[in-house]
């Protein structure tokens, strides 16, 4: 059941006009992590410039795989939650 819910979250992120929250606080941490970013980064040698990059993307794709495990596990209680809900009127006829 997992590559159709994988394919709903993937149709359902593409039809957005972006996938990023739209709040205050996203765009409030954001600014605060480039800030962050912009003051560290000059402070790193070549290789700690590389190490931390490389652990930015994997950060990035970690949360990039948490929203989507966390999209279909939710899909999938609200279905079965339907499914409870349709069951329990289908008995009591």
């Amino acid at each position: 059941m997992k590559q159709p819910i994988h394919a709903l979250y993937l149709s359902y992120l593409s039809q957005k006009d972006g996938s990023s929250p739209k709040s205050a606080a996203y765009y409030k941490a954001m600014s605060h992590l480039s800030r962050l970013e912009a003051e560290l980064t000059p402070q790193l040698e070549e290789n700690g410039r590389r190490l931390f990059s490389d652990f930015c993307e994997t950060w990035g794709s970690i949360e990039r795989i948490v929203s989507e495990e966390t999209f279909s596990e939710g899909f999938q209680i609200g279905a079965q939650m339907m499914l409870d809900i349709f069951g329990d009127k289908n008995r009591a006829k």
